[in-house]
């Protein structure tokens, strides 16, 4: 009877494995670095003090550095409009960028909804 349970015990797993199937092939899931275009801009920000003595102002320049020179161009002329950088960076967030970094007085967006859109 020892032998029979002994060999039971050996056999039954075995049989139970050859039931099994092999699960099927997983499709690859396209990588989301490769579907999705990414545009990138600097926006360089500094201020000067202008005028003579009597009658000082506060300056703003601001400079757009992107790989569409398009982009730069439309930004560039929009930010005569702009009364301060708190305005300058709500616009562009409105425009779909989206702040990355800021260094000093350089700030990164970056844009993934593929063309960025400039409102004149």
């Amino acid at each position: 009877m020892k032998k029979v349970i002994l060999m039971m015990a050996f056999i039954l797993p075995l049989a139970m494995m050859a039931q099994t199937r092999p699960s099927p092939a997983k499709k690859p899931v396209p990588s989301e670095r490769v579907s999705k275009k990414v545009n990138y801009m600097e926006m360089k920000y500094s201020e000067e003090i202008v005028g003579k003595k009597g009658s000082k102002e506060l300056k703003m320049f601001y400079s757009f550095n992107s790989n569409n020179v398009n982009i730069d161009k439309r930004m560039t002329e929009t930010s005569r409009k702009f009364a301060t950088v708190v305005h300058a960076l709500n616009y562009l967030s409105s425009m779909g960028w989206e702040l990355v970094s800021v260094s000093d007085e350089k700030y990164y967006f970056k844009n993934i909804k593929g063309k960025p859109q400039v409102k004149k």
